[in-house]
């Protein structure tokens, strides 16, 4: 982020380190946690000829999340540059400035967001993010929790977490949960939802070894 993410971000104190542009879904990513914003506009065709009413109809909503009781200041890498370059017109000092140049990445890494965790992000080239937690030897994984704001419509259905929006539902796939470098059998763990706060359970594991959870996010209408 150069500037151009930094009105859109709608979570006070948050600043938008890096973003998810997909132009009618933007996610913010904070030294926080993440924010989700979905926005259209449209023709007003209803609108009769001389109304005082608006010729475009927009139409927006956020969804923001908390790592709950983590790191304040993880050390986020950003890894894997693109070789395509993005411009934005920022509003400074009273006119837009042309920010050019600006360089994307495929991977993102939260160190030690939690003691003895890491959560890694990857993007996916249409609709989503890949997300993974890496909870090396002796971390509590319990000690991950998301907790959701300005959506009151979240539910865990078959296994999946949806997060209600006015544009579909965010979906947090199951996926898979397994030691590091081990082909052997998954771990068993589940989502956990308390009070807008989803966390995660696994059952009969390796404190000693390093364990990852793979879960796929996608957004927005195409759930």
């Amino acid at each position: 982020n150069k500037g151009q993410f930094d009105d859109r971000n709608k979570q006070p104190g948050s600043e938008v380190l890096y973003a998810m542009d997909h132009g009618s879904t933007q996610i913010f990513f904070t030294k926080e946690g993440l924010s989700y914003h979905f926005h259209t506009k449209e023709k007003n065709y209803d609108r009769e000829k001389g109304s005082p009413e608006s010729k475009i109809i927009y139409s927006t909503d956020f969804v923001h999340m908390q790592w709950l009781d983590a790191n304040p200041s993880p050390t986020i890498i950003a890894e894997g540059e693109v070789d395509d370059y993005y411009s934005y017109g920022v509003f400074k000092n009273g006119e837009i400035v042309n920010e050019n140049h600006l360089r994307g990445f495929r991977k993102l890494t939260y160190k030690n967001l939690y003691p003895k965790i890491d959560i890694i992000y990857v993007f996916h080239p249409s609709s989503g993010i890949k997300y993974s937690l890496v909870v090396h030897a002796g971390g509590n994984p319990s000690s991950i929790k998301m907790k959701y704001s300005n959506t009151d419509n979240i539910s865990i259905q078959n296994g999946e977490v949806h997060l209600g929006t006015k544009f579909g539902d965010i979906i947090d796939h199951e996926l898979s949960t397994s030691y590091q470098n081990d082909n052997g059998a998954p771990i068993q763990s589940k989502f956990d939802l308390r009070n807008k706060t989803v966390s995660f359970k696994l059952k009969g594991y390796d404190n000693s070894k390093t364990i990852v959870r793979s879960e796929e996010r996608r957004v927005g209408k195409e759930c």
